[in-house]
């Protein structure tokens, strides 16, 4: 058996008290509802939104938390998407009732233009 000093009870007591707050957590992809699944004014809010967003805002801030975009430049072979991920890697893709299908897996810039999103 030991013994603890009055001067231990009551430094344990104050650390007890002591409330660490939990460390901000890391912002959760909300899960899209596919197109077809949308109400008539979920479609509509969604081309709104399309429609009034002119910045790259959006993109950026979509690329920062590690997930890739989706473009279409006018290098962009018609019929394909651009697929752009963080770390620079950049891929045309088209989209089909089976989903997505990676076309060129390794696309270099053709107009020397920087690529950005």
């Amino acid at each position: 058996m030991f013994h603890l000093s009055p001067q231990t009870v009551l430094l344990v007591s104050f650390l007890s008290t002591i409330q660490v707050p939990d460390p901000a957590p890391k912002p959760i992809m909300t899960p899209l509802t596919p197109f077809d699944q949308m109400t008539p004014a979920e479609q509509d809010a969604l081309f709104e939104a399309m429609a009034n967003d002119d910045s790259d805002e959006a993109a950026h801030a979509h690329l920062a938390q590690g997930n890739p975009i989706y473009v279409s430049t006018p290098d962009t072979p018609k019929g394909f998407v651009e697929k752009r991920f963080p770390d620079g890697r950049r891929q045309f893709v088209r989209f089909d009732l089976d989903g997505e299908h990676v076309v060129v897996d390794n696309v270099q810039t053709v107009s020397g233009s920087a690529p950005e999103p």
